[in-house]
């Protein structure tokens, strides 16, 4: 009389495995009639979707273990796989089965990449990458439209090791083949810059996540150079010497470590002096030319001119876009000459002079008293600008939106009073017109300053500290305005 036989099936390593990966098998054939004892050198056979794929051969103790390997050719998704103990002498046959699961890698490839990009631009030299997502063996189907993620590391989306994603990219598809156009975000670094591109796992069609750093790219800048020339004072201040301050456009951030040629030539073009400056942190450096006599002694040397050159190795990729060499190359071209101011040599003075000028001083009084009405009035359109924001966050309106009108009011009173171009494209354009229109402090300006940034470029939420902060910016500058007697002319 045959016993009656029982077969386990366990997956140490879980049902679901990948092409190329493995499942390991394991399980126990033993008598149930005779106390769970176990069949020792049975063969128990191992099918997948109905198919043998190999024999394995119990122990004393009628335990087994098998490696299952998930091949390439395997088609995702579901399948079964069957244990069987076709039985024996003095046993009854018996099998198990359980359902699995096959996953696809796939293959981020990317076929090309746009040697230079700059940053923030977004319509004449955004980054463009093309490749292909493929599936890793079956039959190497390309995928259509599945989602892309881009970062400056892996594991952006959910910030893994400080990866970010960035956001501002456009998607297409063809033909299996995707084009990316990626506007580069501001908080990246520029010079050599490689990129992660990530695939999105699809679950319903049994494909795994993957992704691929992309070959290196030089990410530029636009930056704007702002040379500055100390004046020449007769007798006073005769030193040639100014600073050169470059900042990047989108950030209004200083670049730093720039080394700049300054070369200092007379009127003849004779080469007197020349240096090398680097910039600091705040993108700014330096020059001075010390010499005895002093350069800007005109009687010795006349007029003189200044050059400057950028010393970048320009046989591989500058940091800088061509559109920052063509303006900064123009204006190095015309070349910058110290403004001299000269001494007025002692003369007598006419009688009818002091007559003229009693006359003279009487009308500039009475046009001083009626300028100082006017300035007054102006200073007060000021003043009730900032006046009115800091009611308006006293009411409990937008943080945010009352801070940007505030913005949009200043900037179109000074474009009406000439402080402002109207065509302005930089944040230090508009601290400058502030500083040149309400002569306050510059721990107000940097309040100011720090107000709008906030409310402008931060994409955190605005918060109680940040309207306390604004409110009190916004009444030191009121209680200063109130303290101005002038306001300098345009």
């Amino acid at each position: 009389l045959a016993h009656r036989s029982q077969l386990n099936l366990e997956f140490d390593s879980g049902v679901e495995a990948t092409r190329g990966g493995s499942w390991l098998l394991s399980g126990r054939l033993f008598d149930i009639d005779d106390a769970g004892k176990g069949l020792n050198g049975e063969t128990v056979s191992i099918y997948l979707d109905n198919q043998l794929m190999m024999n394995t051969t119990t122990d004393l103790n009628g335990s087994w273990t098998v490696v299952l390997i998930a091949t390439m050719d395997l088609s995702r998704g579901v399948h079964k796989i069957e244990v069987d103990f076709a039985g024996s002498s003095g046993h009854l046959p018996s099998n198990s089965t359980r359902v699995v699961r096959v996953w696809a890698n796939v293959e981020v490839h990317i076929d090309t990449i746009s040697s230079i990009a700059i940053r923030s631009d977004s319509v004449g030299m955004p980054l463009e990458i093309t490749g292909r997502v493929i599936e890793n063996g079956g039959n190497e189907v390309l995928l259509d439209f599945v989602n892309l993620t881009l970062g400056n590391g892996t594991g952006c989306i959910v910030s893994a090791g400080g990866a970010k994603c960035i956001d501002e990219v456009s998607i297409t598809w063809e033909d299996g083949v995707f084009t990316m156009l990626v506007t580069v975000p501001s908080w990246m670094d520029q010079g050599m810059t490689f990129l992660v591109v990530e695939s999105e796992q699809l679950g319903p069609q049994f494909f795994k996540g993957n992704s691929n750093v992309t070959p290196g790219f030089f990410l530029q800048i636009d930056a704007e150079i702002i040379i500055f020339v100390e004046p020449v004072i007769e007798n006073e201040q005769e030193i040639v010497m100014g600073t050169v301050t470059i900042r990047a456009k989108d950030t209004g951030e200083g670049v730093q470590d720039i080394s700049i040629g300054v070369f200092l030539d007379d009127q003849n073009d004779t080469r007197l002096d020349d240096m090398e400056i680097t910039t600091d942190g705040n993108g700014v450096a330096t020059f001075k030319f010390n010499a005895e006599p002093p350069y800007g002694d005109y009687s010795t040397y006349g007029p003189l001119n200044l050059s400057f050159t950028l010393n970048e190795d320009r046989t591989g990729f500058s940091i800088f876009s061509n559109s920052t060499y063509n303006d900064f190359s123009q204006d190095s071209l015309a070349g910058y000459s110290p403004v001299y101011v000269f001494e007025e040599p002692p003369t007598e003075v006419p009688l009818w002079a002091y007559g003229v000028a009693i006359l003279i001083i009487g009308g500039i009084i009475t046009t001083i008293i009626m300028l100082r009405r006017r300035q007054a009035d102006e200073l007060k359109d000021f003043a009730d600008i900032f006046s009115y924001t800091a009611e308006l966050l006293a009411a409990g309106d937008s943080i945010r939106e009352s801070i940007f009108n505030c913005y949009e009011s200043l900037v179109i009173l000074l474009l009406n009073r000439g402080f402002l171009r109207r065509d302005f494209e930089t944040v230090r354009e508009f601290e400058m017109a502030i500083r040149q229109a309400i002569p306050i402090s510059e721990e107000a300006i940097s309040s100011l300053d720090n107000m709008f940034e906030e409310a402008r470029y931060s994409r955190n939420e605005m918060s109680d500290e940040h309207k306390a902060q604004a409110q009190a910016a916004l009444t030191t500058v009121v209680s200063e305005i109130n303290q101005i007697d002038m306001i300098p002319a345009r």
